[in-house]
């Protein structure tokens, strides 16, 4: 899914995404760059708490990252997204 193609207003990713990212973690959308941490585009996400999903993502001097179901509100203008709902897909991989 590239970023273009994310809706703007409500949306229920149906699939899981990467969210990576220190205290203004990013939603990436679209290719995923596998490095510690990933890199990748996408909107930043404005109300993440990394604290909320203890164990379920991997914490990293340079970032945390993880993959999560997720559901909010995206903001196209402001490039941002609003989490709702948030779901950890699977046990962090190092």
């Amino acid at each position: 899914m590239g970023e273009d193609r994310l809706p703007e207003g409500e949306v229920h990713l149906q699939q899981p995404v990467t969210v990576v990212g220190g205290d203004s973690p990013t939603l990436c959308v679209g290719m995923v760059m596998e490095s510690a941490p990933p890199q990748c585009e996408g909107p930043t996400i404005t109300n993440w708490d990394w604290g909320s999903y203890e164990g379920t993502y991997v914490a990293h001097p340079e970032g945390s990252w993880g993959d999560f179901l997720l559901r909010g509100v995206h903001d196209a203008r402001a490039n941002t997204f609003t989490v709702t709902e948030a779901e950890p897909n699977s046990p962090p991989s190092n």
